[in-house]
């Protein structure tokens, strides 16, 4: 049931694709669809409206009960703070996230779901740990592109080879929510289960993920390492202040230090 304002890239407005176009060349990918996110629509999504408890009740926390998350985020921070981070940092870092995945996928079922995994992080990590399975999970490329103070989703061909019982989401981080939102409108209906599985989320991603679930009627559950609070005016989370990055761009921090799948 989509209902935010996503349409067929060659049907969308001249401006948006303009602006899509930039990012399909610097990538090498094209787009199916673009999802449009305005910038009042982004905050109506994000803004705490005293109901968080209730809302955030089908969010599983990993971090409230392991220390070793919260150890492992601070690297991540460190690392995606660095002004240029050395092939040891990416390592690290790289390692910190397979980690906290591992912690978090311990009793999410995948047999009878279908897995998406975005590119790249998400394809990256699913990848790492022998999750993917050719001709039957995917991993489109879905990209946040500025446009107009709000966000436009870029998302590849995404079409399952048989109807999902389920869905499982692996994300490496959350933030505005809007690449999850666009996937979620392609692929989910009522009466499909979905799971979200990341390292990290804003809690502003959340509140629009599971609000625009709620509106769309869709059994949406998430299993999320850590979660903070604070977006940047790009809509990146953040923590002190606009420049401290939480975990930064997962894709291009691992894709150089992405190792083979594990058996």
């Amino acid at each position: 049931m989509r209902l935010m304002p996503q349409q067929r890239f060659d049907e969308a407005p001249a401006a948006m694709r303009r602006a899509a176009c930039e990012f399909q060349s610097r990538f090498g990918i094209a787009f199916r669809t673009l999802t449009y996110f305005s910038e009042h629509t982004l905050h109506a999504l994000h803004k705490a409206n005293g109901d968080d408890d209730e809302m955030l009740g089908s969010v599983l926390i990993a971090s409230k009960d392991d220390e070793g998350i919260l150890e492992r985020m601070a690297r991540l921070r460190h690392v995606a703070n660095l002004p240029k981070p050395a092939l040891a940092d990416r390592l690290e870092y790289y390692d910190a996230l397979r980690e906290i995945y591992r912690r978090i996928v311990v009793g999410v079922p995948a047999a009878e779901r279908i897995i998406v995994a975005p590119e790249r992080e998400g394809r990256i990590l699913a990848q790492s740990l022998g999750m993917l399975r050719d001709g039957v999970d995917l991993a489109p490329h879905a990209k946040r592109i500025p446009f107009q103070h709000g966000l436009l989703v870029g998302v590849s061909a995404c079409s399952p080879a048989k109807r999902a019982q389920g869905l499982l989401f692996f994300d490496g981080a959350i933030a505005s929510g809007a690449t999850l939102i666009s996937l979620i409108d392609l692929l989910a209906e009522p009466g499909v289960p979905v799971v979200i599985c990341s390292v990290h989320a804003a809690r502003e991603g959340l509140r629009a993920i599971l609000r625009h679930a709620a509106q769309a009627n869709l059994d949406v559950r998430i299993h999320v390492g850590h979660v903070t609070e604070g977006l940047s005016p790009k809509f990146y989370a953040v923590g002190t202040s606009a420049s401290d990055l939480i975990v930064g761009d997962l894709g291009d921090t691992i894709a150089p230090v992405a190792a083979a799948p594990e058996a």
